[in-house]
């Protein structure tokens, strides 16, 4: 549990003839002594007297010769939303750059949504975010390093991970194992992170760029022109479109003003996209999927019915999703009998709407039902 160091040796002799090893702490040498402690083994050597300060509700310990950073701790008040780890932070009128996430520092914070980590940041503590069960997006910096053992632990609730790092031996040495997750990485790296054994259900290669569209986010990549349904659990956003709990989902999304438009073809359902849902009651789906991940509609406890207009049989049969009390519609009842599509019963043709006789009946235009 030994995570700092403390040295006031200053005999270059002394230090350079008894090296230390404690891989997971963090070592304060005197200032201008860097280069003698060069042999000595640290997650960080920094210079300096070693100083606490604290903004925005984090803590953080640094370096007062070289202005280096460490998160240390996290003010217990400070709970919920979105924790953004800066790249830089102004302690006691100090410019100090975050080098390091201690360990343990967020363990066990299950208000914890999403986590972006600054660009400066070198090193991750063991533990770091272990238990963060509600820990949904993940943004890792280029800088990053090394990822601490058990430092994403039970954070079993990740659905997106960003990854803007593209350095081989950081791939290599810190794969992740989120089986659930959407992972996006940088333009050619795909085959560095499949290589090294991240695992994930989804993995999208290039420019990444966040689109809202009446209560739906998608993440869109500009390289392609394709759009990934990521998250759609804002059920206040929600219900000022789609008040009635039926969700159309389009088969592209605009970007761009009059000048530029662009239209991206939204192409997957990432993971837990509608996780916990309520109050969605039905969802069609657009011909232009080609991927659906399992979890998406996870814990969406009123979603009765479900309109399907994807028609190319490879895509059916890539596809599980099972619903057992719900209807699905869809164009053609022969590609999708004997798949992993699990619902109570299959209709085919649109789906439509008929009020008669103050009764409202929900019809399947191709099988007339």
């Amino acid at each position: 549990n030994l995570t700092i160091v403390i040295s006031k040796v200053e005999n270059e002799n002394a230090v350079s003839g008894s090296t230390q090893s404690v891989a997971q702490a963090i070592l304060y040498v005197p200032e201008g002594d860097r280069s003698y402690y060069e042999g000595w083994a640290f997650s960080h050597i920094v210079e300096g007297d070693r100083k606490l300060g604290n903004a925005n509700g984090l803590y953080y310990a640094y370096s007062t010769g070289d202005n280096k950073a460490i998160l240390i701790g996290v003010d217990t008040e400070l709970t919920g939303g979105d924790i953004n780890i800066p790249s830089t932070i102004t302690l006691d009128g100090i410019e100090c750059e975050v080098v390091a996430i201690e360990r343990d520092v967020f363990a066990g914070q299950t208000d914890i949504k999403s986590v972006i980590i600054g660009e400066n940041v070198l090193t991750i503590g063991d533990n770091a975010f272990k238990g963060c069960s509600n820990l949904r997006k993940l943004e890792i910096s280029s800088t990053l390093k090394s990822i601490g053992e058990n430092a994403f632990a039970n954070c079993n609730n990740i659905a997106e991970v960003v990854s803007h790092n593209k350095d081989s031996d950081f791939i290599q040495n810190n794969a992740l194992s989120l089986p659930n997750a959407t992972v996006y990485v940088p333009e050619n790296t795909q085959n560095l992170y499949e290589q090294a054994g991240w695992e994930f259900a989804k993995l999208f290669a290039g420019e990444r760029v966040e689109l809202e569209w009446k209560g739906l986010h998608f993440a869109c990549m500009t390289g392609t022109q394709e759009a990934i349904l990521v998250d759609a659990t804002d059920t206040n956003a929600l219900a000022e479109v789609w008040g009635d709990g039926e969700i159309v989902i389009p088969d592209s999304i605009p970007m761009g003003d009059d000048k530029d438009l662009k239209y991206y073809q939204v192409v997957a359902i990432a993971s837990k996209a509608f996780s916990g849902n309520s109050d969605l009651k039905m969802v069609e789906l657009p011909a232009t999927l080609t991927s659906i991940d399992p979890s998406a509609f996870e814990g969406c406890t009123n979603l009765a019915e479900v309109v399907s207009k994807i028609d190319s049989t490879d895509v059916i049969n890539s596809i599980a999703l099972s619903m057992p009390d719900a209807i699905l519609y869809v164009p053609d009842r022969a590609k999708y009998v004997d798949t992993e599509w699990k619902f109570a019963q299959i209709f085919v043709g649109d789906r439509v709407k008929e009020e008669q006789d103050g009764m409202l009946y929900i019809c399947a235009t191709g099988d007339k039902t």
